[in-house]
């Protein structure tokens, strides 16, 4: 058993709410040191049983975020011949501003099986994030400012991690030959626990909130005529979607049948057409070691992935979009081959037309049709070596000499369409809210190597 506290002082705020306590514990029983377990050791070498309890504080902020700060700008108007400088009005800041408490629960269960070759290790978890920095709930316009940040959230994450591997040798032509598999997989969730939020605007957090869901519309396909796109429900939103409806453009579903596709109040109890059509949380990353030795020759494989992600592709992909991002972008290869024509009806893509940045458009609304499927698998690096015998290295005055070729990223599966990389994704600052939103950074490199390594 271990005990431990600490206290911690931070001029990340102001000078009564600097500092904070914390404990933190944990116990562990080796089960398999026991006697009565004597009869099982052959079978079990090793069986532990944890537990661990802690509370940290995070102070993961700005050095001055707790102090209103008058910003200093130049205007664009100038008094005797000179540009005159300003000071605009400070944002608003929180008395309620400190430490956030992270508290985490663990139980873990350690064992082996047939003489240590196979060993596990399995670990639940919970962890508490109390007095969460957020953002005041919304306030209407008048309010003039943004809202401030406070300690008025709550979040819990629950999950769970699993390792397993093996270890293992053999005899192979007069030589051992050793080998490994080592295994790996987690998964967790957040969820909102604690937020003021009586009306549930889904515009901030609220009470059951599982953080990463992607609020969306559900696609029916396209209009088929020109005179049922201009009788159907089209989004309101956006001033140019009733003057662009046409035979071949987004036919979203009208849920609540008030002849308009809307977000109602927006709110969890009347969200109009919108429901959660995804989560953009990794879930069931994995990663797994192929390692294996014989007669000096070595060789090592790891391959990593994520089981299940969704993403709806921001304004800004590009790659994914090509003209429907821009009247003025090129004509990608995969829009000329999938877009909507009346030979075509069952295209991926709809009519070509400028959807201007996509912002308010059909194309810009998270929906069912163009949700990607971001779950992956890599071969994230590979090796393969050779090592001169040692009696060969001393004559010449060594202690080894291993020549080796290896590639990073040589190799992936997954099925997002049209070039987008599932490592590769980064988040788009102007995405709407309730939508994962994101863009594309450069893709991830394919790299060979070769080379030796020489120790005297």
């Amino acid at each position: 058993m271990e005990f431990n506290t600490s206290y911690f002082l931070s001029s990340r705020f102001e000078k009564q709410k600097r500092g904070h306590g914390y404990l933190s514990s944990s116990a562990a029983w080796r089960i398999s040191e026991e006697a009565f377990f004597e009869p099982l050791k052959t079978v079990v070498p090793n069986l532990k049983l944890r537990f661990s309890y802690g509370s940290l504080g995070n102070a993961n902020i700005g050095s001055y975020d707790y102090i209103p700060i008058m910003s200093v700008s130049q205007s664009g108007f100038s008094l005797d011949g000179n540009l005159v400088n300003l000071t605009s009005a400070p944002a608003p800041k929180s008395d309620n501003f400190t430490w956030e408490t992270v508290e985490s629960f663990n139980l873990g269960l350690d064992f082996s099986l047939f003489n240590s070759k196979f060993n596990t290790t399995l670990d639940v978890f919970r962890r508490d994030t109390k007095d969460m920095l957020a953002n005041y709930r919304s306030l209407p316009s008048v309010f003039g400012a943004s809202v401030p940040k406070e300690n008025i959230a709550s979040l819990r994450t629950k999950g769970w991690e699993l390792n397993v591997n093996w270890n293992d040798s053999f005899t192979l032509l007069d030589d051992r030959f050793m080998y490994g598999v080592y295994f790996n997989v987690s998964d967790y969730m957040s969820q909102i626990t604690d937020y003021y939020n009586p009306t549930n605007y889904l515009a901030d957090y609220y009470v059951g909130q599982t953080i990463g869901e992607i609020w969306g519309l559900t696609t029916l396909g396209y209009f088929l005529t020109d005179e049922e796109a201009k009788k159907s429900a089209v989004l309101s939103s956006s001033s140019t979607s009733r003057v662009y409806a046409s035979a071949g453009t987004i036919k979203f579903e009208d849920k609540n049948n008030d002849g308009v596709i809307s977000w109602g109040d927006r709110t969890l109890d009347n969200p109009g057409d919108y429901r959660v059509i995804g989560n953009e949380t990794p879930r069931y990353q994995f990663g797994l070691t192929l390692n294996g030795a014989w007669k000096g020759f070595d060789m090592n494989v790891f391959f990593n992935g994520v089981g299940k992600r969704d993403i709806y592709p921001g304004a800004e992909a590009v790659n994914f979009w090509g003209p429907y991002n821009r009247k003025y972008q090129v004509m990608t290869k995969h829009v000329i081959e999938n877009r909507w024509t009346p030979e075509n009806p069952n295209a991926y893509f709809p009519k070509p037309q400028g959807y201007i940045a996509l912002g308010g458009n059909d194309l810009g609304q998270p929906q069912t049709k163009y949700m990607q499927n971001a779950a992956y698998i890599r071969l994230k690096n590979f090796s393969f070596g050779y090592s001169l015998p040692h009696d060969l290295v001393k004559k010449i005055k060594l202690n080894s000499l291993r020549f080796f070729v290896s590639g990073q990223n040589l190799w992936e599966y997954t099925k997002l369409h049209f070039s987008l990389d599932p490592e590769g994704l980064m988040k788009d600052p102007d995405a709407n809210q309730g939508s994962v939103g994101l863009g594309t950074a450069y893709p991830i490199q394919r790299v060979y190597s070769f080379g030796a390594q020489i120790q005297f």
